[in-house]
């Protein structure tokens, strides 16, 4: 905290001034706990005995987590470029027969690590299909790290590297190489917008026919397939018209293997991001991203079965939340028969209730046995996920946008560990944390509940911001709301509690009384648009103002102050 800041000018500055001092950019307290929850489950996963055959499916998510961390400390290029070489791709050596549009659709199709276009297509009836081009942000990142070590002088050793542990011998080819890769890095792919394409409709019928067991052609005829996108898919195939078919391939070959690095050995890995310790980092976290993406739920049942998180205290917090909010709303006692649906409560608990046996995890059953190869594993996972159906797969996505979720917030497992939530926590930041979202939850039902919603969602904004022409932003509005009724929660709590309870009373630094504002206000430390959703709530809350001392008109302390309830 920044003692020197006053808290009645800038409370997100007094809470989290030191802490962003010391911190990277783009760091948050939130994806701190992500992070240490990462490191959490590889110490947990890397010593977990795995079968071969007849993997259970925390077993399978094991499995799949040791093999992508195995490129820190071993090589699996021979198994990127068993891959490869299945689909009929030859880098570093030239193809004899290049065709850069099978590539492609391997890698977007097949691999899911598409180069230049990511193709999706969806069947609309027995004849006709929809084909959706577009560009996958992850290409876009790596062209860009890519220009950078350009730039830098890095990109050919980067690219010797990648050569030679590929088998390359020849340096005349090394060179002619470098130089596509430089070239192809300097993002001049030509942007007219128009479909005439430079390749024959056979060719185009061939290259589908890799990827897919339904031949997916372009036609003019509409009954056939229709075509979004087309426009970045035309712009693409300019390339090829300037560069023509030998050396279109390389450029394409080569990103193809480059977007398969993670998958490689630690030298191609320490060549790309610079140094040993940046590789293991950014393994670390890419690991983490996607095995929690395929196998979150397996991954929350695990903690959940060990009994190594305080998943029962949180739900019990809950209730208690749920028990008395209604005392707090000025006579809407009804809270609960008028949200009778409560789809936002069961929201903030159904990745964990999914978690549990009778949730998602007889749908692992059917996931292949994962293996000590990273890149089969990872193909294994995305040939499975296309035969099923897409809300059927128990995939565990989540997003950094996530943690400034008052509405729509759902409870994840590094919300149940330290720092976010413990079983010796004091109770004042069990409320200001993980209580006040919990209470969100309840106050969008009831507010959902009464049947005018837009209504109140809209005078609120009003109150908030006048009449101005802004999106209405109902997670912010909850937020205030939660500034408004926390402390009281809090305590109503500690007026049952045990005379002495150390987890009620004041601490050494600071009144219990404080602490749900500070503690809510420090989870978003560092977060996009986390100043606003610390100080806007705590601006319109009179329990805020009189804890913290602060004068009337002060910058939080404003006379007007919105109530984001319905009478």
């Amino acid at each position: 905290m920044d003692e020197d800041e006053n808290p009645c000018d800038d409370f997100y500055q007094h809470v989290c001034g030191s802490w962003l001092s010391t911190r990277d950019s783009g760091n948050t307290v939130l994806l701190s706990a992500w992070d240490s929850f990462a490191l959490t489950v590889a110490s947990k996963f890397q010593t977990l005995y795995v079968p071969k055959e007849e993997q259970a499916s925390v077993q399978k998510a094991a499995l799949y987590w040791q093999a992508c961390l195995s490129v820190l400390n071993s090589s699996n290029v021979p198994g990127v470029k068993q891959a490869l070489e299945g689909a009929g791709i030859a880098w570093p050596q030239r193809s004899p027969e290049p065709d850069f549009l099978r590539t492609m659709f391997f890698m977007s199709e097949r691999a899911n690590m598409p180069v230049f276009i990511q193709l999706t297509t969806v069947k609309t009836n027995s004849s006709a299909y929809l084909l959706y081009f577009g560009q996958w942000a992850m290409f876009n990142q790596k062209m860009m790290s890519l220009a950078m070590m350009c730039r830098t002088k890095r990109l050919a050793n980067h690219v010797q590297v990648l050569f030679e542990s590929f088998g390359g011998t020849d340096h005349s080819r090394l060179s002619e190489l470098t130089k596509q890769f430089e070239g192809g890095t300097r993002r001049d792919i030509p942007t007219q917008r128009h479909s005439s394409s430079s390749r024959q409709q056979c060719r185009w019928r061939s290259g589908t026919r890799c990827t897919r067991a339904t031949e997916v052609s372009v036609s003019a005829a509409p009954e056939e397939s229709y075509i979004v996108g087309v426009e970045y898919f035309a712009a693409v195939f300019r390339l090829h018209q300037k560069y023509g078919d030998a050396v279109m391939n390389d450029i394409v070959e080569g990103l193809a293997v480059e977007n398969l690095i993670a998958f490689t050995e630690p030298r191609i890995l320490e060549s790309f991001y610079g140094n040993a310790e940046e590789a293991r980092r950014a393994v670390q976290s890419n690991c983490f991203a996607f095995s929690y993406d395929i196998f979150g739920y397996a991954v929350n049942h695990f903690f959940l079965r060990s009994k190594t998180v305080p998943y029962e205290q949180v739900t019990q917090l809950a209730e208690d939340v749920r028990k008395e909010l209604p005392k707090l709303l000025s006579g809407n006692s009804s809270l609960l028969t008028r949200s009778a649906n409560g789809s936002n409560f069961e929201t903030v608990f159904g990745v964990m209730e999914r978690s549990r046996p009778g949730g998602y995890l007889s749908r692992y059953a059917d996931y292949p046995d994962m293996t000590n190869d990273p890149l089969r594993n990872w193909m294994l996972v995305v040939k499975h996920g296309k035969k099923v159906d897409k809300h059927e797969a128990p995939y565990l996505k989540h997003s950094i946008h996530d943690h400034v979720k008052f509405k729509g917030f759902r409870l994840m497992m590094p919300e149940l560990l330290f720092p976010v939530f413990a079983s010796d926590a004091h109770w004042a930041i069990r409320y200001g944390g993980l209580g006040a979202r919990i209470a969100a939850a309840l106050l969008c039902d009831y507010i959902e509940g009464s049947g005018k919603a837009n209504e109140v969602y809209r005078a609120n904004h009003d109150c908030l911001f006048g009449k101005v022409s802004k999106p209405v932003d109902a997670n912010l509005q909850v937020a205030v709301a939660c500034a408004g009724i926390v402390l009281r929660l809090f305590e109503l709590a500690r007026s049952k509690a045990a005379d002495g309870d150390p987890l009620f009373m004041d601490t050494p630094h600071f009144r219990a009384e404080k602490l749900p504002f500070i503690f809510g206000c420090h989870l978003l430390c560092g977060e996009n648009g986390g100043k606003e959703l610390c100080n806007t709530p705590v601006r319109h809350s009179a329990d805020f103002a009189r804890v913290f001392d602060c004068p009337r008109d002060s910058p939080m302390n404003p006379s007007k102050k919105c109530w984001m309830l319905p009478p």
